[in-house]
């Protein structure tokens, strides 16, 4: 796909989205995987940009037509399966309210009982955009109860993803500390619903400073020296890309200096996020000319 190009220096923003023109008339299953995950850094990056609204417009578009086409029935060959999920889960990134509608739709009937389980495949999509787009205080605690029901591991790893894309900071806080009672989630478990808290808009920040301030907990519990610890931190900040958050990162490296597992997982954190924070710096403007060039809002 043209975005690793881009990332790779071998082809810059403004030509990438040229060729990106003709993904509309794109069918194939190994297209739009690639599509997915060649997008990820760009939309991780411009989450927060005002450009990212003509991003997800642009991608909209080209998404809508197979997304419609596949719908949201769980059937077909593998590949048919994997297609489906794929363009339905690029569909509701991008905020195509069709597909979010009906991911809310097969949420609130999984929820009240009338739709007994949502097809395997489409299950992740459904648990977490149904959250985010129609969940609840009243919905997340049936979902909340239903994860501590199931017994697979598989699924209740689907139910927790969901818990955590609820937009409300203060259930998310509560799974966060339900994750320090070992009778509700799995010691292991811990670094799991952080770091899927962080992967939400309301929760970005709030996983690092909840885990910042729980630090002397999380050694305690874990100690020094585990490496899912060490490399809690370096996770949750993955998508950061300014100058303050670099400030806060290294602020508490500086006043945590026995770093134990987590000493190499910092310095790459820092290069990481420096490095987001030049990729935005080179590529933002182009990229935001581009699109308002491009795609009227």
């Amino acid at each position: 796909m043209v975005f690793t190009q881009t990332r790779a220096n071998m082809l810059d923003y403004g030509n990438a989205l040229n060729m990106t023109k003709h993904m509309s008339n794109e069918t194939e299953y190994i297209v739009w995987d690639r599509v997915s995950s060649s997008i990820a850094y760009v939309t991780n990056m411009l989450s927060d940009d005002p450009a990212y609204p003509r991003f997800q417009k642009l991608f909209r578009g080209y998404v809508q037509d197979i997304a419609a086409k596949m719908g949201w029935d769980d059937v077909g060959n593998q590949t048919e399966r994997l297609l489906r999920e794929t363009v339905l889960g690029i569909a509701c990134k991008m905020d195509d309210q069709q597909a979010l509608n009906k991911a809310s739709e097969l949420f609130n009937q999984w929820i009240d009982g009338t739709l007994d389980r949502v097809g395997v495949n489409l299950r992740l999509l459904v648990y977490r955009y149904g959250m985010k787009n129609a969940g609840t205080k009243e919905k997340w605690e049936v979902m909340f109860q239903r994860y501590r029901d199931a017994t697979l591991a598989q699924e209740k790893d689907k139910l927790l993803y969901g818990l955590a894309s609820v937009e409300d900071v203060s259930l998310l806080n509560r799974l966060l500390e339900a994750s320090k009672d070992e009778s509700i989630i799995r010691s292991q478990d811990l670094f799991t619903v952080v770091r899927y808290v962080a992967g939400n808009k309301y929760g970005k920040t709030m996983a690092w400073d909840w885990t910042t301030l729980n630090w002397d907990y999380l050694v305690n519990r874990y100690t020094i020296n585990d490496r899912s610890l060490g490399r809690l931190l370096t996770s949750i900040s993955s998508t950061y890309n300014t100058e303050l958050l670099l400030w806060k990162m290294e602020h508490f490296f500086a006043k945590t200096p026995n770093a134990g597992a987590g000493e190499m997982p910092r310095q790459q954190a820092l290069e990481t996020v420096r490095n987001n924070i030049e990729w935005m710096r080179l590529n933002k403007d182009e990229i935001q000319t581009w699109l308002e060039n491009n795609v009227p809002l």
